[in-house]
């Protein structure tokens, strides 16, 4: 309810007619803190009713809000019944994994747009350079979607021979299809390396490597503490260090010696150097196309020089960055990790450690995910059948609605009116130098931030416009959805005789899309319809009947209830 609020109090000050300042508020999931201050019982706490809870896992698992189709099987007697085959039904949508995409991108971070080479320097139009950097930022995150839409085993995203590819990466990178070139330029088909790197999944794709670099004198330990962070959940950066204030940082050679020799050095440099020298081969002279573009088998033994420390996994040694991936996937912590990052992905929260109860759930997941064969799936479907995932909204962090992601906002607006907002081919809620997304409180793949879990006022901005955007998108271009509905029944240039409330085809139109917006089946002389009815009048006045619809529509499409869930 506070979130409500705080949206209706920004979208207020947003509005055209209110010039008021609206206090700024920001926060990020780190705002959550590490130790909740009271911990809510799932057992007696209130829960979401199976209204609630159908739109929460509809937009967790497909990034839309249900049909009135949907909504209506869980309006009856067997409703919990009904969300338990709609769970199965939305783990099985063709939009489950791009929602996975979505989800992992957080994780991953890759989606960025300041990659060390440019679209020129591969032999393309500068005009292709972000198609290019947003295609080199979806490869692991195309791998990922993969194992999770054919259900197989998680470990095969450190230990596939195989990566994926558009046509457009497929032309710079040395990649080749498996089969077929994709006849259309947008999908994306399975691809292997052709310069003979290991099969090591994500850990040999340029994608994750491009956007984790490594320095002349770093030589991979960022890598390897991305791949720490990621896969294992174990990042060195959050180690306390009693760093040795004696050393000089300016001087390489004092470096060198100090994280072999220094206790307060060898405590991470043990783990994290060994794990650095299996990336030797993606060692790179300079960021020029010719040295990134390519594994460089030739270097692998150049850890004797530069890291100093034999290839190894936390005591285990190892030769080559296949034997990392093996061990990668067989370490208990992999499975362990997963769990946990889709655990806190689902929930939008971090984990509570200090709550046995929530630990002892994370144990039910995790033995969910094996006996499922470690597919996705199966532990989202664990997730979500939490009594946790139905926490009615108390004042606790635990328990808040969730705010839409801008992917999520993007993939509902479309799933309606059939619009993307698009400038020069780049999605605007999907990037930061052409688009909004940070703006519209997405995540940031290079400073690592968050999705925000309050409202801003730059989020009210966005959905505002965007909503405006959809609704003349709308009206202008008739669209039936994939659930074969059309938005409107009624010929939107045709004025009604008198009063629009007196038309009986125009309250049915508006209880329709109170419907579909909303969930909520609305009487048809119910106080929203004589409000939108009256709105409709007014409007019309002024641009006519389907200026009119325009305005309608964006007034509902800005709802606050939209963005919360």
């Amino acid at each position: 309810m506070v979130r409500l609020i705080a949206l209706v109090v920004l979208l207020v000050a947003c509005d055209d007619g209110a010039r008021e300042p609206a206090a700024p508020t920001t926060s990020t999931t780190s705002d959550y803190g590490d130790v909740f201050e009271h911990n809510p019982d799932p057992q007696t706490q209130p829960l979401l009713d199976a209204r609630q809870t159908l739109v929460r896992l509809s937009l967790d698992l497909r990034g839309v809000r249900p049909t009135p189709d949907e909504m209506a099987r869980v309006e009856g007697p067997d409703a919990e019944a009904q969300l338990a085959q709609l769970t199965n039904e939305f783990l099985a949508d063709a939009r489950f994994p791009d929602r996975v995409r979505d989800l992992f991108a957080m994780v991953l971070r890759t989606r960025v747009e300041d990659f060390p080479v440019m679209a020129s320097e591969l032999g393309l139009d500068q005009a292709e350079q972000p198609a290019l950097f947003a295609a080199i930022g979806e490869e692991t995150l195309q791998v990922i979607a993969k194992v999770a839409a054919e259900d197989r085993p998680w470990t095969d995203i450190v230990t596939a021979d195989w990566t994926m590819a558009n046509r457009l990466l497929a032309k710079v990178f040395p990649l080749a299809f498996d089969g077929p070139a994709p006849s259309d330029a947008r999908a994306w088909a399975p691809a292997h390396y052709t310069d003979g790197r290991p099969a090591a999944g994500l850990l040999a794709t340029n994608g994750l490597w491009w956007r984790y670099l490594s320095d002349g004198v770093n030589y991979g330990r960022g890598r390897a503490n991305a791949i720490a962070r990621i896969f294992l959940c174990a990042d060195f950066l959050d180690r306390p260090i009693d760093f040795p204030r004696d050393i000089d940082l300016t001087d390489e050679e004092g470096i060198r010696a100090a994280v072999r020799e220094n206790q307060g050095c060898i405590g991470c440099h043990s783990g994290m150097d060994p794990l650095a020298s299996y990336l030797a081969g993606f060692q790179y002279t300079d960021k020029t196309a010719s040295e990134l573009l390519v594994y460089h088998p030739e270097r692998e033994r150049q850890w004797r020089d530069m890291t100093e420390l034999a290839p190894g996994f936390y005591g285990h040694p190892g030769y080559s960055l296949r034997d990392l991936a093996v061990q990668l996937a067989g370490d208990p912590r992999f499975v362990s990790c997963a769990v946990e990052t889709t655990f806190e992905l689902i929930m939008r929260r971090p984990v509570d450690y200090a709550d046995p109860r929530e630990v002892d759930a994370l144990t039910t997941h995790r033995e969910a995910f094996l006996h499922g064969g470690l597919t996705l799936r199966a532990l989202i479907r664990s997730i979500v059948a939490d009594p946790r995932y139905r926490l009615a909204d108390s004042g606790d962090p635990k328990t808040a609605e969730k705010l839409v992601t801008p992917d999520q906002w993007g993939d509902m607006l479309e799933a309606w009116t059939g619009y993307r907002m698009t400038v020069g081919g780049a999605d605007m809620l999907a990037t930061d130098l052409t688009g909004l997304r940070t703006l519209a409180g997405g995540g940031d793949g290079r400073a690592g931030a968050e999705p925000a879990t309050l409202p801003t006022t730059t989020m009210a901005l966005v959905w505002e416009r965007t909503a405006e955007a959809a609704a003349s998108y709308a009206v202008e271009h008739p669209f039936v959805a994939p659930d074969e509905r059309t938005l409107f029944a009624l010929d939107l240039d045709a004025a009604p005789a008198g009063p629009a409330f007196d038309d009986a085809a125009m309250r049915a139109q508006l209880v329709a899309l109170h419907r579909r917006f909303f969930g909520t089946t609305v009487a048809d002389d119910a106080l929203e319809v004589k409000a939108s009815l009256a709105l409709w009048d007014r409007l019309a006045t002024i641009d006519g009947p389907r200026g009119a619809w325009r305005g309608l529509l964006t007034a509902l499409l800005r709802d606050p209830s939209l963005v919360l869930y």
